[in-house]
């Protein structure tokens, strides 16, 4: 009887284990074909189920792994932060067992991002050296435009100082004929005066010779 129990769970045992391994395989198979068809999402989540039916599954372990990493890769290629792919991809390289396929994948896929990755290094230098030249002419526009107005500056100044010199020296000859013209009007009218004062005089000198002449003459009748 007890012979019969023990039988059974034998049996129950290796059919379960038996069950399980079949599982197991076909959640490998599953994995490594989703893997290969580029369907990273899906390959984890298989990988993941076998994994839990024997953690000591390398090959799930390591096909889980290129999943991951090709996963990180795209992710990156679509951002084209090419540096961080090619890290991605060169973990890849490194990885024992797993996916050939994807291997050889990963490293044709790192040639090409290498190649992308110096074009952008060399148009990142490009617009570099683009945008440096257009600062030194806009720096330079900006001093000429600067020289040219300080020019305009001193011309204008100059010639403001010019026309209060000029105006200046205007209203010195304006004053000095105002005061020429006062001068010679006072002299010339005190010149004048005398001038009809004299006859005047001459006149009265004329009447008293005149009145002197008749009392002689009135004198001598008498």
């Amino acid at each position: 009887m007890k012979q019969k129990i023990i039988l059974t769970i034998l049996l129950i045992t290796t059919f379960l284990t038996g069950c399980s391994y079949l599982e197991e395989t076909t959640l490998v198979q599953e994995g490594e074909t989703a893997l290969e068809k580029h369907e990273y999402k899906q390959a984890m989540e298989k990988l993941t189920s076998a994994l839990q039916e024997n953690n000591d599954d390398q090959k799930a372990r390591a096909m889980y792994m290129q999943a991951m990493r090709m996963s990180n890769a795209s992710y990156y290629e679509k951002k084209s932060d090419y540096k961080k792919a090619i890290k991605e991809l060169e973990i890849i390289k490194d990885i024992k067992d797993g996916s050939s396929k994807i291997k050889s994948e990963a490293s044709e896929k790192k040639d090409e991002l290498t190649k992308l990755q110096e074009e952008q290094e060399k148009a990142e230098q490009a617009r570099k050296e683009a945008a440096k030249e257009t600062a030194g002419k806009d720096k330079y526009r900006v001093e000429q435009q600067a020289v040219r107005t300080t020019i305009k500056d001193t011309v204008v100044k100059e010639n403001k100082d010019e026309e209060e010199k000029v105006k200046e020296k205007d209203d010195k000859i304006n004053n000095t004929t105002e005061g020429g013209i006062t001068n010679v009007d006072i002299n010339t009218t005190q010149s004048q005066n005398p001038t009809k004062t004299q006859p005047q005089t001459q006149t009265n000198i004329n009447t008293n010779t005149t009145n002197n002449t008749d009392t002689n003459t009135i004198t001598n009748k008498q």
